[in-house]
């Protein structure tokens, strides 16, 4: 099968695209025919200075598809239905292997190339807000860099009944995240009345 592989750490100039050997398929995994792949942030990184399971190493870490053979004792799973799935390598090709445990039914009449960016942005979103953030109704929340991968969801998320957000779309000068401009701080404020800052105190971990 054809794949993207790398054989050592670096920018995209490592990127190959070759053939490789066809994936078995043991038991309480999934064969997938590959549709779609999503290209995530950590696939930068990994390429940059990730560790690598192999040479050649396949890239990526979430794709969609269509079920090609389950392995003995899937149960949950059948040939032919479509799913999302995430694993640590190995998405960036035309098949995959992976435990049908971490693969998610794609509905009915949903389109595929946008369900295979779903579950690393969607789901790290839901942590961030109601796992870690604790975020209840009446209390309101601010997305910074509110139009990446994951804040796009993070902001769309809390506009429900008694929940609100505001998005800023451009992230402060400062990468770590430890300082807030000042002009954020007093717009904040005076969009809410204050009220931000307490709503963000209240939905932080205890």
């Amino acid at each position: 099968m054809k794949a993207a592989v790398i054989y050592e750490s670096g920018g995209p100039e490592v990127l190959r695209y070759e053939d490789v050997p066809d994936p078995e398929c043991p038991d309480g995994c999934v064969l997938i025919d590959v549709e779609a792949i999503s290209v995530e942030g950590g696939d930068t990184l990994n390429r940059a200075g990730g560790e690598m399971t192999g040479r050649p190493h396949i890239v990526g870490y979430q794709c969609a598809g269509t079920i090609r053979a389950v392995g003995e004792g899937v149960t949950d799973r059948q040939v032919g239905q479509k799913v999302v799935a995430t694993m640590m390598s190995g998405s960036h090709a035309a098949m995959v292997v992976v435990p049908s445990i971490i693969t998610w039914p794609i509905p009915d009449g949903a389109d595929v190339i946008a369900c295979a960016c779903v579950p690393v942005a969607f789901g790290t979103a839901h942590d961030c807000l109601f796992e870690f953030g604790r975020l209840q109704a009446g209390e309101s929340v601010l997305v910074q860099a509110g139009a990446g991968g994951s804040g796009w969801p993070r902001s769309s998320w809390p506009s429900g009944p008694g929940r609100r957000s505001w998005r800023r779309r451009r992230a402060t000068s400062d990468c770590r995240g430890s300082r807030r401009s000042a002009s954020t701080t007093a717009s904040t404020t005076a969009t809410t009345g204050g009220s931000m800052q307490s709503a963000a105190r209240r939905a932080a971990p205890a």
